[in-house]
């Protein structure tokens, strides 16, 4: 399962003809939506929306922060939930981006209350166990496999 922006259907495809499997687009994979400020540099959102990203700093950890003309976190844990509950029992590879990746293995690992705590790097390949209870959480970084999910600050 991949995101249908770009970057995630490249890299699905690659690893999917690597190993001989279908590629299969799912909208709700999408990066959360960060409304008007889409395509803007740091810079660019200072000068049109002069405090936001300040405002955005102060209230990031809130689950019910919007973006002006885009999504909360409770919105992105809505889409996440679904993708959960439309998985099977069988492995899926799923790429996606840091947001909605970091959502995503909050719900799998029964992790929503410490959504905060979870990093999502480019570099992070997640495995989700879902055999046992409570799910087996593990994270490969830098060619290293790691217990538990990425925090940041440590591996």
């Amino acid at each position: 399962m991949c995101s249908p922006l770009g970057r995630a259907r490249h890299t699905a495809r690659v690893v999917a003809e690597a190993v001989g499997l279908a590629v299969e687009v799912d909208a709700e994979l999408a990066e959360i939506s960060i409304g008007r400020w889409e395509g803007l540099t740091r810079q660019e959102v200072d000068e049109r929306y002069p405090g936001e990203r300040a405002q955005r700093m102060r209230d990031k950890d809130r689950v019910s922060y919007q973006y002006a003309g885009g999504e909360s976190l409770a919105d992105i844990l809505t889409r996440a939930r679904s993708v959960a509950g439309r998985l099977d029992e069988r492995t899926t590879l799923i790429v996606a981006h840091a947001g909605i990746n970091r959502v995503l293995v909050a719900v799998l690992a029964g992790l929503e209350a410490r959504l905060n705590d979870l990093y999502q790097p480019h570099d992070v390949i997640y495995h989700i166990g879902r055999a046992a209870a409570p799910p087996v959480v593990t994270h490969l970084h830098d060619g290293a496999e790691h217990p538990g999910p990425y925090i940041a600050g440590w591996s």
